[in-house]
């Protein structure tokens, strides 16, 4: 099975709004609020497809979601959203609005979602805010 065809809602930047005010205050926890799952949410709001789907119940802690993208990417993040968006952008610095990123936050790649020139993402510490500098891969949405 090939990327998801996904296609951006005319609404698509309130849409994408109203998921990341949703996500601001939810507390971190592993397998219902991590940082895929987030991004998942926010893919899922804009384009009403869930690229997260498979992923979800099924992990509690960080050992289980390792396993589990393995279990179902074969790999890590970046082997899950190429999996589930096509291959990773050629040149980070193209990443626009809403789309899909790895970024470096305390020595761990999180995944998050670009919102201008920061990348939101859902981490152990809470909802962060990082500089789109720290993109280290990107997928298009």
């Amino acid at each position: 099975m090939g990327p998801l065809m996904l296609t951006r809602r005319e609404d698509w930047p309130s849409r994408l709004a109203a998921a990341l005010e949703d996500a601001r205050d939810r507390p971190f926890k592993w397998g219902e609020h991590d940082c895929g799952l987030f991004a998942g949410d926010c893919v899922l709001a804009m384009t009403d497809v869930d690229p997260a789907a498979a992923y979800r119940g099924q992990y509690a802690d960080e050992a289980g979601a390792r396993e589990t993208l393995r279990a179902l990417s074969g790999g890590g993040l970046r082997a899950a959203w190429t999996k589930a968006l096509g291959p990773a952008m050629n040149n980070v610095r193209m990443a626009k609005r809403g789309d899909v990123v790895l970024v470096e936050v305390g020595g761990v790649e999180a995944t998050g979602i670009v919102v201008g020139s920061r990348v939101a993402c859902a981490t152990e510490g809470g909802f962060m805010l990082v500089p789109a500098s720290r993109i280290v891969a990107a997928w298009s949405v």
